[in-house]
């Protein structure tokens, strides 16, 4: 009977540190998750808003370089013979551009004379020169104020 009496009382107390070291160690991992997760959340927030500086910088030099495009004397000036000499075109002549755009587009041809009237201006070529000095613009492009192409630095996949 004594026999049976301590291995009641070695199994109960081996229960008990089994018992102890699960929850000691389900709290330890609880608390090491919590830890860790912290530890990331932290570190993204710092990452986010490293690159959100870096992208505003970028996003400002680009404005800079933009705003002495459209300040410079030249482009003006054409802008404003264009909107003088152009009158406003109705909307079904701009479809009908827009498509004629289209159909020289689908071809690769930029000796229509509508894409060439774009594309082989002295505006347009103030915006190829400008993009050579700035090659992170990829596309830049000039409309009248009813959003119809003056100038391109290259053709677009639309007119309007």
């Amino acid at each position: 009977m004594r026999g049976n009496l301590l291995v009641k009382l070695v199994t109960a107390i081996a229960l008990n540190a089994l018992i102890a070291v699960s929850i000691m160690g389900a709290l330890s991992q609880r608390n090491y998750r919590l830890a860790l997760t912290g530890d990331i959340g932290d570190n993204l927030l710092e990452l986010a808003s490293a690159r959100s500086n870096e992208i505003g910088l970028s996003l400002d030099r680009q404005l800079q370089l933009l705003r002495v495009l459209s300040v410079s004397q030249d482009v003006q000036d054409y802008v404003i013979l264009s909107n003088s000499t152009n009158p406003t075109i109705p909307f079904s002549e701009i479809s009908d551009r827009d498509e004629q755009w289209r159909e020289a587009d689908a071809i690769n041809n930029d000796a229509d004379p509508l894409v060439a009237s774009v594309l082989y201006n002295n505006l347009a070529y103030q915006l190829r020169v400008f993009q050579q000095e700035a090659p992170e613009n990829v596309e830049l492009m000039i409309t009248d104020p009813s959003g119809v192409l003056i100038a391109a630095s290259g053709r677009t996949s639309d007119y309007y």
